[in-house]
């Protein structure tokens, strides 16, 4: 049923007047009694949205809103007689909006909880309204969701409708805007209920509102992603979040309204950064972040030459194993760190300082002359050794001389004394 709707009576026969003759409210359940004087006359009758045709007398809109009319809204015109009755079904429809973001997919719980859809309706009130959890918005009129009136007087004349009828709204244009929290106006359009027959009493409307992902993605000035390293960003309505980044460096920001968002780089590699920045909403952002430079440790040994194998530890990063060239690159966040590089008992230390968007090549020498089977010798142990081998090779040499003398003398005494027998 519809309360407080208008009925005005026109009469049409035998003498057809521009003015309502009578003009009279429908209750709470929708009836109304109109008091003509009795006779043979006919009327039409004229069904208007609330009050809207003494708003439209008073100036206050500049249009009635006629929800039906028995005369151009039948098939055949109909008119009524003095004690006369009749039921009319108006053209006041169930209407839906679906808020969804900018490429029609549905919004989270939480950002619907962040936004407030306005609607100005075809006899101007103002109603404000908060989504259900699955975007539905329903167009309906009643103390809890108005807002203004166009007259203060009008406000008699609610229809207050109950929540459980869904909405009650008449044919018409409809001004929507849809606010955010902390943002403002994200969206506002214009629908139209369509006049339609009885057969369609539910009409829905599609509202996209300006939310979109973003996907940002983080890289040093070399541009290797920055992968594992946390971020904090900031969306446009204040909504902080903290991730840690993936392998390729990216973070998907789901449901951002337009407007800055604000990202903190705090650490990589487990070491502070605090490099923070802003950008304007788009669909990709690609962020370099400049406080990151390149460290490369190069082992060598006594001659020069690179030490592979030997483990580089550095100060709050870890340890590293030396490539064939003796070589440790890696990219680090700025500052000042400390290396050591062991191998074989051997160490050597220094510090290293690793600037912005540079290269900071640290050599760390290890006395470390050859690498034979394994063993790592340093100079003297090489020429120690080298001086054993010497003396090995000497004493060998003498061994195999005496030992040769020693058979010679040996060979003659046995030789000897057959010659004496033979003779």
């Amino acid at each position: 049923s519809l309360q407080n709707m208008m009925v005005a009576a026109v009469l049409r026969e035998p003498t057809a007047k521009a003015l309502p003759s009578v003009i009279n409210f429908t209750n709470a359940e929708g009836h109304v009694i109109l008091y003509v004087p009795d006779g043979t006359q006919k009327y039409q009758l004229l069904v208007y949205w609330r009050d809207s045709y003494l708003l439209r007398k008073k100036g206050a809109i500049p249009r009635e809103v006629v929800i039906f009319d028995t005369v151009t809204d039948y098939d055949t015109p109909r008119l009524y007689a003095p004690g006369s009755g009749t039921t009319l079904e108006t053209f006041v429809y169930a209407a839906l909006i679906y808020l969804r973001n900018a490429e029609g997919a549905p919004l989270s719980p939480e950002a619907l909880g962040k936004i407030t859809v306005t609607i100005r309706w075809p006899d101007q009130v103002v109603t404000t309204h908060k989504p259900e959890s699955d975007g539905r918005v329903p167009i309906i009129l009643n103390k809890n969701t108005v807002k203004s009136w166009p007259l203060d007087v009008s406000a008699a004349r609610s229809p207050e409708t109950d929540p459980k009828d869904i909405s009650q709204a008449p044919h018409g244009a409809y001004l929507v805007t849809v606010e955010y929290a902390g943002v403002g106006k994200i969206a506002e359009q214009s629908i139209t209920i369509i006049k339609g027959r009885f057969e369609t009493p539910f009409q829905t409307f599609e509202v996209r509102l300006d939310i979109r992902d973003v996907r940002i993605s983080f890289a040093s000035p070399f541009g290797t992603p920055l992968a594992g390293a946390t971020v904090e960003l900031t969306k446009p309505d204040g909504t902080k979040v903290t991730e840690v980044l993936g392998p390729d460096g990216t973070v998907t920001l789901k449901e951002v309204v337009p407007g800055k968002i604000s990202y903190t780089v705090k650490d990589w590699k487990g070491i502070p950064i605090g490099y923070s920045g802003s950008a304007d909403r788009a669909p990709v952002i690609a962020v370099t972040v400049p406080k990151i430079g390149k460290l490369t440790v190069k082992v060598v040994g006594a001659r020069g030459q690179g030490v592979e194998g030997a483990t580089v530890g550095i100060e709050k990063v870890g340890t590293f194993t030396t490539d064939a060239s003796g070589v440790v690159s890696l990219e680090l966040p700025s500052g000042s760190y400390s290396v050591t590089a062991s191998k074989g008992g051997r160490t050597a230390s220094a510090t290293a300082a690793v600037a912005d968007g540079k290269e900071t090549v640290t050599e760390l020498k290890l006395d470390i002359f050859l690498t034979i089977a394994g063993w790592e010798m340093s100079s003297s142990e090489f020429l120690g050794l080298l001086l054993l081998f010497i003396l090995l090779v000497l004493v060998i040499f003498i061994v195999a001389h005496e030992y040769a003398a020693w058979r010679r003398r040996r060979l003659a005494k046995v030789i000897a004394p057959a010659a004496g027998e033979q003779k």
